[in-house]
């Protein structure tokens, strides 16, 4: 759905890789409960950062 509506999915441009290790994951871990997601490409919207935040597991 969202690589239907925006241009870029999932690269924010701040993303550091090194040369030969490749993204091929579009969601980003920040935590163990938090993966984020960046959009943009959409006639009228600037941007979107989809997160998605878990219940913390013991």
């Amino acid at each position: 759905m969202l690589r239907e509506n925006f241009t870029v999915v999932g690269d924010n441009g701040q993303t550091k890789t090194g040369q030969e290790e490749e993204q091929t994951d579009l969601m980003q871990k920040e935590s163990e409960n938090l993966y984020i997601l960046w959009c943009t490409g959409r006639p009228s919207i600037d941007s979107m950062l989809l997160e998605l935040r878990f219940v913390k597991r013991q």
